[in-house]
């Protein structure tokens, strides 16, 4: 016997996989929620073996546990209350035979939706969400449907053939792309689960030597979820950082106030590992 973990809202629920699951408002996160009060990349709950750990991303109104805010990771349990925003999820524990780790168990999702729908949210599959993100840069593919997974299920190996390989295309593409590509914010979102898994700054190094190159700006809650990996690697692991801190500084006239004071927020968090 194991013990999964599952979380509702309302009469919905999907199970967590072993690995993280990230929950917010950004379409990359495993648990997309459309509240104005979530944050965009807001909590994660991180499943290993038979343990759930809640932990709050820094996010701009907090993630409450059974009413308390959290300022530290914290052990879940079968019926603990978790609020993001306005949206109160109910973590439950369930009981089941060991599964076969061939593939995902039939009838569960690996991701949700939850989309405000006059007083109800509604949920949807990651993969039919991603179906209906139809733009000019096409429809997710297999392969990002494949990366999600060996993130959520922690299968690290795999995740990282696939970024690899995913950066060196965005490298060498003709076709002009944009950091709100759903398949761009998946890679990143991807190469920052990596780095906090393994605790390496080369992951963080190959998304800012991406950012320098495409010559891209970091949104600022993406920064700071940077810094705050780097802080706790404690190193850069390369020239990206330091390159992206270049390129801004030099271009500082296309940016907005409010970046500006981002871009100079960010420096000073990590000047002390440059």
């Amino acid at each position: 016997m194991e013990t999964n973990f599952r979380i509702k809202l309302g009469a919905h629920s999907v199970e967590l996989y072993s690995g993280e699951t990230i929950i917010g408002r950004d379409e990359t996160c495993g648990v997309c929620l459309d509240d104005d009060q979530v944050s965009r990349r807001h909590a994660v709950i991180t499943v290993h073996n038979d343990n759930a750990v809640l932990m709050d991303l820094d996010s701009r109104n907090g993630t409450m546990l059974n009413g308390v805010r959290i300022t530290e990771p914290k052990a879940l349990k079968d019926g603990d209350k978790i609020k993001v925003g306005g949206q109160t999820l109910l973590l439950k524990e369930i009981e089941m035979e060991k599964p076969s780790r061939q593939g995902f168990r039939r009838g569960t999702l690996d991701g949700v939706h939850l989309k405000k729908k006059s007083s109800s949210p509604t949920m949807i599959s990651i993969d039919e969400g991603h179906k209906r993100q139809q733009s000019g840069s096409g429809m997710i593919t297999a392969e990002a449907d494949l990366l999600r997974k060996s993130l959520q299920m922690g299968r690290w190996t795999e995740a990282e053939r696939l970024l690899k390989a995913r950066v060196s295309r965005l490298l060498s593409s003709p076709d002009p792309t944009s950091p709100t590509d759903p398949r761009v914010k998946l890679t990143v979102e991807g190469l920052m689960r990596l780095a906090q898994h393994e605790m390496k700054a080369v992951w963080l190094d190959r998304l800012f030597k991406l950012f320098v190159v495409l010559k891209w700006w970091m949104e600022g809650e993406t920064l700071k979820t940077a810094a705050r990996l780097l802080r706790a690697v404690g190193q850069v692991g390369g020239k990206g950082v330091k390159d992206y801190l270049s390129y801004w500084n030099r271009h500082k006239g296309e940016l907005t106030e409010e970046q500006r004071e981002v871009l100079s927020r960010f420096e000073g968090e990590v000047r002390i590992l440059l």
